[in-house]
């Protein structure tokens, strides 16, 4: 090979690894936030099937799932203290 085409790989991997670490950490946020999102829906479930005859029980919504997604066991526990207050 000759030196021009070592130097284009090299400025070519170079590349390919600002990229990789570019997008690594939002990719890392976003499958964080998805795995949150399906346990809080369990949580949701679980938790109004163990309520289901009081006045406590949450429904599972697209606002109720990203709250828990984005918070995490705060927001879990905010749903139900605000049911409570509401």
């Amino acid at each position: 090979m000759s030196a021009a085409q070592v130097i284009f790989l090299l400025v070519v991997a170079a590349v390919l690894l600002l990229i990789f670490f570019f997008f690594a950490k939002p990719a890392r946020t976003l499958l964080k936030l998805g795995v949150n999102a399906v346990a809080g829906c369990l949580g949701l479930w679980a938790a109004n099937a163990l309520l289901a005859g009081t006045s406590l029980a949450v429904g599972a919504n697209a606002v109720t799932v990203l709250t828990v997604g984005i918070l995490g066991l705060p927001g879990f526990l905010l749903l139900f203290v605000t049911k409570l207050v509401l």
